[in-house]
């Protein structure tokens, strides 16, 4: 306090209760309170749904339920792990969707967990407590099966999401997709275990035969480190480029190989890499590149991971601070350099092309991380989304380690795969990168086609809403732009637009997706609007890898701009601070008019 630093407390008997220690397993609350009734009907569709799983599982030596807890049963003092579940009876070996909890326990646990469901009281006793106060009292069996939604059994086929023709459709077109194995938990102890274990085993064995087709996964690391274990299969030789090596059936068989397992979780398809598509107007005017400034060496450095940075200005120390240097020059592509280079004259010149739009503070120096070669030559370097994603890791550790660089800018999406997880595995991959290395991705929330977008924004809110009940095409952000730990980028109008309205969502900007923990978009920058004449430019202006400033529109170039706000924002702070903190000054900093968090 301003005013008081020093707090006198005259009341210090208050601040020294015991604490109270949770009581776990619903903590005594009955979600069923008053409904004596409806908790008898609850309680029967429980019973039939166990009584169901046991007579199907009855001559198996394990199997996996699955308990969806209520919306308001979330909290962990909620589950059902002190009369029904209990370490004794059953191990709880991974977690579905929301509040989904799965069990593996063998047909006799599971009988005795259908006695504890069937002894909860339909009618709860009222107790008089060591205060002398009568209070309602349910048993912990009564207080479980309250906070419990409904029972199942767990099955990889059924949390798959897409069919076997969506499966061997997506395999077949990409050859850098991939079916990844998510594996459950080892159970707790006994038998169980040791089976559980040579199982994993067993699939790691099958998944190494199959290097191309196949990832295990586990969120365990005691899972994990089992399967990196086992025994590794002879060097094989690389399939050549392009050659695609499966069959419609070893597909088939290989997901029907592992959903029949009761170590396995659910069986994915990995999403597969592609360009981050923005439409260009291109001008036939010189660029004019600004004479650097005394204090353009101090500028913050922001990364550009892309197709590569050329150009008039991209041998200049001043511009362009360091390189990966990955992709050969004969590998690029010319789409994904003029990308980058755009990208990047946004982050170092973007003053220079925008005046009035962007400020010369705001203009940083890029570290080149060329990493995305030409669609042709894609296979050459990333045989999967783990290679491309291992390739990230090392390439942003060395340009912070060079640079001092903490801002990525990334403006590429991905093509999510038939029934993906609204949380994707680029996603958590980048996560778990910046964490690490203690760095922030800007990442792009993707642009609809040209057939998909929307109308432009109505200045009444009501009108916004009607228009977007109109809109008939999935217009969610695609991967990795769900990405928790770090930030995504819209794009809104600039000013000067005929049609659309300053500030107003573009009608290409993909809007939030439902992600767990995170409203997403995190910002909002200028993109480029929508030109309703051929006479009307974008707003926004950028340089290609031949020197022509054009017209740009995309969530792509409206990334950078953030990209280089944030970095600036984390030079100008005197002392080090966390990621999550520089993210937090970037949402509530009102002043700069571009963002909107």
């Amino acid at each position: 306090m301003a005013d008081g630093p020093v707090q006198i407390v005259l009341n210090p008997q208050s601040f020294r209760e015991a604490r109270r220690t949770p009581q776990g397993g619903g903590a005594g609350k009955d979600f069923y309170k008053g409904h004596n009734d409806e908790f008898v009907a609850h309680q029967s569709s429980l019973l039939d749904a166990l009584a169901g799983i046991l007579q199907r599982r009855s001559e198996r030596e394990r199997v996996n339920v699955t308990v969806q807890m209520r919306p308001d049963a979330l909290a962990k003092s909620h589950r059902p792990f002190r009369s029904l579940f209990t370490p004794r009876r059953a191990s709880h070996v991974g977690t579905g969707n929301y509040g989904e909890l799965i069990f593996a326990l063998s047909p006799v646990a599971l009988a005795e967990v259908m006695g504890q469901v069937q002894r909860a009281e339909t009618e709860v006793m009222w107790r008089t407590n060591a205060r002398g106060v009568s209070v309602y009292s349910p048993s912990p069996a009564r207080s479980e099966s309250s906070a419990i939604e409904h029972i199942r059994e767990w099955s990889p086929s059924d949390a798959r999401g897409y069919s076997l023709d969506d499966a061997v459709a997506w395999l077949s077109q990409d050859t850098s997709g991939k079916l990844v194995v998510d594996l459950l938990d080892l159970p707790n102890q006994g038998e169980m275990r040791e089976a559980s274990a040579r199982e994993v085993l067993r699939l790691a064995a099958v998944a190494r035969s199959r290097p191309d087709l196949v990832r295990l996964d586990s969120a365990s690391p005691t899972t994990r480190v089992l399967f990196e274990a086992s025994p590794q299969p002879e060097l094989r030789l690389k399939p050549p480029a392009g050659r695609i090596l499966r069959s419609e059936n070893l597909i088939r068989e290989s997901i029907r190989l592992f959903e029949t397992s009761e170590a396995v979780k659910r069986v994915r398809l990995q999403d597969i890499i592609e360009p981050n598509d923005g439409t260009v107007t291109s001008s036939s005017e010189d660029a004019q590149l600004p004479v650097p400034s005394l204090g353009s060496v101090d500028r913050a450095v922001v990364g550009v991971i892309d197709g590569g940075v050329a150009g008039p200005f991209a041998n200049s120390s001043h511009y362009v601070v360091g390189r990966a240097g990955l992709v050969a020059a004969e590998h690029r592509g010319l789409d994904q350099v003029n990308h980058g280079t755009r990208i990047a004259s946004l982050v170092a010149l973007g003053s220079a092309l925008n005046p009035g739009l962007l400020p010369p503070s705001e203009d940083c120096r890029v570290y080149d991380l060329d990493l995305f070669p030409g669609r042709a030559y894609r296979d050459l370097y990333y045989a999967s989304l783990d290679d491309f994603l291992d390739e990230v890791r090392a390439s942003v550790d060395r340009a912070k380690s060079e640079t001092g660089a903490r801002v990525f800018n990334l403006s590429y999406n991905l093509r999510r795969a038939p029934g993906g997880s609204p949380y994707s595995l680029a996603a958590e991959g980048l996560d778990q990168i910046a964490v690490d290395l203690d760095v922030v991705f800007v990442i792009s929330a993707g642009n609809l086609s040209a057939i998909e977008e929307r109308e432009e924004w109505p200045p009444r809110t009501e009108d916004a809403l009607a228009m977007l009940a109109r809109v008939q095409v999935d217009d969610g952000m695609h991967p990795p732009a769900e990405s928790i730990t770090n930030v995504t980028v819209a794009s809104v109008n600039p000013p000067g637009m005929l049609l659309g309205i300053e500030g107003a969502p573009t009608r290409y900007s993909r809007r939030g997706t439902m992600v767990p923990s995170a409203q997403k978009p995190d910002f909002a920058a200028v993109g480029g609007g929508t030109p309703s004449s051929g006479r009307e430019t974008s707003g926004l202006r950028a340089v290609d890898s031949f020197g022509q400033p054009g017209d740009v529109q995309g969530t792509s170039f409206a990334a950078p701009l953030v990209s280089r706000y944030l970095a600036t924002l984390d030079a100008t702070i005197a002392s080090d601070v966390s990621r999550e903190l520089l993210i937090a000054l970037g949402r509530v900093d009102q002043e700069v008019p571009l963002l909107g968090g």
